[in-house]
């Protein structure tokens, strides 16, 4: 059977995630795509066969059963085109890249959506939440180890996933702050494109309400909660920095956030935890990843290296004891999950709810958080 894929955006993220792993994963698949811009239609033709539709409403008549639709358009469009899929009840499963939405009156419009049941074959993806299976799993939450992670010791695996859950945590630090370009001719930094190994000039990331909320700090807030079982992080203090490394000022509607610092903590197995999450588009090297303390000193660590992750259990004195890593780069671990069916799979349980109702639950309540704590420090903004 040919899988129909559609989708509304042929940018840097198709180009360098999505349409590889579709011409690879599915070699015989038709892929139908909504591109306003020329340009950016024949860069993706010249690799990848596809077709174009004229409008997006063509292209989301078009969407049946068995089809997929994957929105990877600027950021700006999510939310419109999240409600067009919603109103034509396409019924497609329907994958939206982050973030879903740039400010709290497009959030509260996709929860009345959701509220309704109008997105319950939508998942709002963040690349981040397959790539914590491994907490999960060491902290007991999952019986059996995912598929891909491969394991430095058979032996220690078993006494570290019985004992682990035991001890009481503490606080967690994530850290998703990526390398950038000096321009010595500007003096400016630019960040890293999609499509890696290019850093990107443009402007828009730098303006409001764009930057690292909504693009980067939304990753290590949903990644926790996914490997914790939380429904959202709330935010106690927030501080945000231009890409000058100037804090915002209260009233700046101009300049989008490049440096944010969100701290705050929840309850965890009736335990106050605190965290402290840092997300920098601009930075002279990468940090990225999750780090959860307990009490005795151990450390449960999630890194990224070489495009590949690695969960590591580290005793008091700093000494690595047990890894285990993924097989797979994040963006694979994630499509294989979605086109799996994983996020959509419920359980025998009627009540239940799919994987991805509850994620694009906490999605939204992540958003609340952040729009909240953005309006506490710039003030109130007025649509115009």
């Amino acid at each position: 059977m040919v899988i129909n894929f559609f989708c509304l955006g042929v940018g840097d993220i198709a180009l360098g995630q999505y349409l590889p792993y579709i011409k690879k994963r599915y070699p015989n698949s038709a892929v139908t795509v909504y591109e306003p811009s020329d340009e950016a239609f024949l860069k993706a033709s010249r690799t990848n066969d596809i077709n174009r539709a004229r409008t997006q409403e063509e292209l989301i008549k078009a969407l049946s059963l068995n089809d997929y639709l994957l929105i990877l358009s600027p950021s700006r469009y999510h939310a419109e085109q999240l409600s067009m899929v919603a109103e034509s009840k396409a019924p497609a499963k329907i994958l939206c890249e982050k973030p879903i939405g740039l400010n709290e009156q497009e959030r509260m419009r996709l929860l009345q959506l959701s509220e309704k049941g109008a997105l319950n074959n939508c998942f709002f993806a963040d690349h981040w939440y397959p790539r914590v299976r491994g907490i999960s799993y060491l902290l007991g939450l999952e019986s059996i180890r995912p598929t891909g992670l491969i394991s430095s010791d058979e032996q220690q695996e078993r006494f570290i996933v019985g004992t682990l859950h035991t001890k009481r945590l503490t606080r967690i630090e994530g850290n998703l702050v990526e390398k950038s370009y000096l321009d010595s001719s500007t003096n400016l930094r630019y960040p890293l494109s999609f499509m890696g190994g290019d850093f990107s000039r443009a402007e828009e990331i730098f303006k409001y309400p764009n930057g690292v909320l909504t693009d980067t700090l939304i990753h290590p807030m949903n990644a926790i909660c996914c490997a914790l079982g939380l429904n959202g992080l709330t935010s106690q203090n927030m501080q945000l920095w231009d890409r000058h490394g100037q804090s915002i000022q209260k009233g700046d509607f101009e300049n989008g956030e490049a440096k944010a610092c969100l701290q705050g903590s929840f309850t965890w197995r009736n335990q106050a935890v605190k965290f402290q999450l840092l997300a920098d588009k601009l930075a002279e090297e990468d940090n990225k990843g999750i780090t959860l303390h307990f009490d005795d000193g151990t450390q449960l660590v999630l890194r990224c290296q070489a495009s590949r992750d690695t969960t590591s259990v580290i005793n008091k004195n700093g000494e690595e004891e047990f890894v285990l890593s993924d097989e797979k780069q994040p963006y694979e671990l994630l499509l294989d999950w979605f086109f799996s069916g994983c996020v959509f799979k419920e359980d025998k349980d009627e009540n239940s709810t799919s994987l991805a109702l509850w994620l694009n639950y906490v999605q939204l309540n992540n958003l609340a958080s952040i729009f909240k704590s953005q309006g506490d420090l710039r003030g109130a903004f007025s649509q115009p």
